[in-house]
This record gives C-alpha cells, structure tokens and sequence, in this order.
C-alpha cells in the first residue's frame, strides 16, 4: 500500500470528478432506461483506476466501494475484479483536530468516529450529488450497531473537504 501520497491521490480524483462531471450530464439527458445507475458506475470505476489503482498492490489489495459502488455486475458493488473483497479503506482526520463541525446534524463530531464514503456537495440543507463535490460524506464506523431511528442523524455525516486530510488504514 502507497500511504505516502493517499491525500493528493484522493484529491486528484476530487478534481477530476468536479471537471469531468458535465460529460456524465450530458450522457445522462439521453434519458436511456440502462444509463439509470450510470453515475455511481462512473465514479466507482474512476475509483478504482484512479485511487485504488495507484494506492494499492495489484492484485493483493483493495479499497472499500466508493459511495453505493456500482450497478454493473450484478451482486458486486466493483467494476474491475468484482469478486475482490475490500483490504484497506480510506479515512479522514482532521487538520487541526479531530473535532469538526458535521455540517447535517450541526454538532462538533469526533471525525474518527468515522469511515470515508463519497464527495458531496452541500447546498446548506442537504447533501448531493452535483458538482461542487467539495463536501466528504462519511459513515459511523459502528452503523450497524446504531439501534434506533433515533440515531440515524448520527450514521452520515458530512464535513467540507478543507478541513481534512485523507488517510488510509487495512481493514
């Protein structure tokens, strides 16, 4: 695994789905039945090329999905080897603490608390999926252990990518 570089890599393709973004719209308006999951494709096999492709040991190591992953082969969430089971994942910490601002549930939360999901962006109510994606989605690290309703603020959070740094860590 490459921890050397995580941050840029991770960053990279950050920009790259912010420029690229408005040729996935325009495939999208052909309004065609089999482009219906043709965004979480594109990101989840860009994912894999650009991010896991350079971070991880061919063919030993991989990275948990990106977002919901794909809808392209079936009961795999992967684009390329989907029978691979993911043996790193990426994770934030903050840059000048671990105590950030979840700007959902408007609380200071302990960002280790949580596992990368996906770029958002946020339009002061809600997250998306639009360019700017200059917010990270994250999920409770213990999700499947929330219980009730109650806590289901508390399964996402969302944080502004600036405040971040970018860390990976074997599963």
């Amino acid at each position: 695994m490459n921890n050397e570089h995580v941050d840029k890599i991770v960053r990279n393709y950050q920009s790259f789905i912010n420029n690229a973004w408005p040729c996935v719209e325009i495939i999208k308006k052909l309004d065609d039945p089999n482009l219906e999951y043709l965004d979480e494709d594109w990101f989840q096999s860009n994912w894999e090329i650009m991010v896991e492709g350079v971070l991880c040991e061919s063919g030993s190591e991989f990275l948990e999905i990106y977002g919901s992953g794909d809808d392209c082969n079936g009961d795999s969430s992967r684009v390329f080897l989907p029978k691979a089971n993911p043996t790193h994942r990426i994770y934030c910490r903050g840059l000048t603490g671990n105590k950030i601002l979840d700007v959902i549930s408007k609380k200071e939360v302990n960002i280790l608390d949580y596992t990368w999901d996906q770029f958002v962006s946020w339009d002061g109510n809600w997250h998306g999926q639009c360019p700017p994606f200059d917010f990270v989605l994250l999920e409770n690290r213990n999700k499947n252990n929330l219980g009730t309703n109650e806590k289901q603020l508390d399964d996402q959070i969302a944080i502004h990518s600036r405040e971040i740094i970018f860390e990976v860590e074997k599963i």
